[in-house]
């Protein structure tokens, strides 16, 4: 039978379970390869091919894919499910903790729905009059408690379509991350805190300077694409990038850089801190200034490209 969706579900996983019991079980290994090809984007069942693997040759080709995984916070019935799912099969105690080394968090569910970062109305309208105004929801919150730092061969983090609270202690969950060297951060906006819940009890502490000095000296690539005026002004990482108020004078030397923001004057700074601490050793440069073609938000969304510079060698 054909499977129609990678998303595959509990069932999948238990008919995997038990046909791999079965001691008849055979298949030509470039078909086994083909069956978790087609499984790469969903972890869940790459861990079912592992665990059954034990007597199959599901195993190496599913440890493959493991080495990236995605991960999304957008789910209207039970939020943050997938997130806590992964915490617990990649716990420091599993196997399976040394396996990401490619990890992408986002909060849009692949794009496919539109979401809000402040508290501006809920409701979008159709281009169509007749049709009714849908109800765009906000962007998650970043889980302010979220520790990755077990994860050691994590090299490439990305995150995306998220909304942040206490943006000191998220520039501390990045410093965390012992073998990080590429981030990636697309669309980044703010939560205000309401003072209730765990992070009332949460101080917004940075990281020390110990940690800040390791991230500057690993950081190979950076990208920071931006295209909400109102986002998170990405302060509390500009300083660790900048080495602002930090007294720390480790050397930064990004190979490669991508800026995209709709503020002028927030790309400039950018590039200043950027590109002059790291002129010896950038290969590729590409920066990107952009601004809304209707400021007064009856275009919600257009935006028109303003300058562009592009460097390679």
């Amino acid at each position: 039978p054909r499977i129609r969706s990678t998303q595959v579900g509990p069932t999948l996983h238990a008919m995997l379970l038990e046909s791999m019991s079965l001691s008849h079980f055979s298949l030509p290994p470039e078909l086994l390869d083909r069956i978790v090809d087609f499984l790469h984007a969903d972890w869940r069942s790459l861990v079912a091919c592992i665990q059954a693997g034990l007597r199959t040759q599901l195993a190496p080709c599913a440890r493959f894919h493991l080495g990236h995984v995605s991960i999304s916070l957008f789910d209207h019935a039970k939020p943050y499910t997938e997130l806590q799912d992964f915490l617990h099969i990649f716990s420091p105690k599993t196997p399976f903790a040394s396996l990401p080394s490619s990890l992408s968090i986002h909060g849009d569910h692949l794009g496919l729905t539109p979401i809000r970062y402040d508290g501006s109305s809920a409701l979008q309208m159709r281009t169509d009059p007749l049709a009714q105004a849908v109800i765009v929801p906000l962007a998650p919150k970043f889980p302010t408690l979220l520790d990755l730092s077990h994860f050691s061969h994590l090299h490439i983090l990305a995150i995306s379509h998220v909304r942040i609270e206490l943006p000191a202690r998220f520039t501390r969950f990045l410093c965390g991350l012992p073998s990080l060297n590429s981030l990636s951060l697309s669309n980044i906006g703010v939560a205000q805190s309401g003072g209730t819940g765990t992070t009332r009890l949460v101080r917004d502490v940075g990281p020390s300077s110990v940690a800040i000095a390791a991230l500057r000296a690993r950081l190979k690539t950076l990208c920071i694409v931006e295209t909400n005026a109102e986002a998170w002004s990405y302060g509390s990482l500009f300083s660790i990038i900048a080495a602002q108020d930090s007294g720390v004078g480790s050397p930064l030397s990004l190979e490669t850089l991508e800026l995209r923001f709709p503020k002028a004057q927030q790309l400039d700074a950018w590039l200043h801190a950027t590109c002059h601490a790291s002129l010896q050793t950038l290969t590729s440069l590409n920066v990107t200034f952009v601004s809304m073609l209707d400021p007064d938000g009856e275009s919600d969304g257009a935006y028109q490209l303003r300058s562009c510079i592009t460097f390679a060698h």
